[in-house]
């Protein structure tokens, strides 16, 4: 009689048991998990046209931080359309060309594509009123990804000029500074003296000593293998090929 009662006490103990599993393995919970950002930029890209493509392909080592640029608010703004009134909030696009605009920080990005003797080639151009950065990047279709180059034709600082006194070069050199505007238009840049740049490097009790004026900007054009930088002469905006870089 003992035994059977012991017995009768597991057979309920069991019963129980299993009863108890049951109800942990039947809840019906289920568990989601949002998708990361950069999952969502990366679904978003691939959306988007090649020039997209191309431009988020640059490592951020090559963009830098000096020009108020972050990943996360530039692709909210082209990949989702996430327009902000304080950050990067002007976008604009052709099949070459991307323009990026921080109004607060007074930025402008450019990027550009085109090709090279058969290779896809860019320019990258950061700019705020003072300071630039511009970088000419080759595409290395191996391994995706851009690489910065110096390997392009720009004039020297004495070159805006005419007839320049040793010691005029030597303030050109030392305080000079040029921009490069990118021309989508005929796929290549402009290279622009900054007065302006000059004048707060030097300072205004300076420029005194400086008043020869600019006579030159130059154009850097591309045709199917080569880079031309020509010389354009601004009193009479006639344009001399002046340099031939393969």
């Amino acid at each position: 009689m003992k035994n059977n009662w012991i017995l009768g006490l597991l057979v309920l103990a069991v019963s129980c048991q299993s009863q108890g599993d049951d109800t942990d393995q039947t809840t019906g919970n289920v568990l989601e998990v949002a998708p990361a950002q950069s999952e969502l930029d990366e679904i978003a890209l691939q959306e988007q046209p090649q020039l997209i493509k191309d431009f988020f392909a640059i490592d951020s080592t090559i963009i830098g931080s000096d020009f108020c640029y972050t990943y996360d608010e530039v692709s909210q703004l082209i990949l989702h359309g996430n327009k902000s009134t304080d950050t990067w909030n002007k976008y604009e696009i052709s099949d070459h060309y991307l323009t990026v605009n921080h109004k607060q920080c007074d930025v402008l990005l450019e990027f550009m594509t085109f090709e090279l003797n058969g290779k896809k080639k860019a320019f990258l151009s950061q700019m705020n009123q003072g300071k630039q950065q511009f970088n000419y990047l080759n595409w290395d279709s191996k391994k995706g990804l851009w690489y910065n180059s110096t390997n392009y034709p720009k004039p020297n600082l004495t070159a805006y000029f005419e007839n320049l006194s040793a010691k005029e070069k030597q303030l050109v050199n030392e305080y000079g500074f040029d921009f490069i505007y990118i021309n989508p238009q005929e796929k290549g840049a402009t290279f622009v003296y900054s007065e302006w740049s000059m004048m707060m490097n030097m300072g205004e009790k300076q420029m005194d000593q400086f008043s020869s004026p600019v006579r030159h900007e130059f154009e850097l054009k591309t045709d199917s293998n080569q880079f031309i930088l020509e010389e354009i002469d601004l009193s009479s905006e006639a344009g001399d090929s002046t340099l031939v870089y393969l």
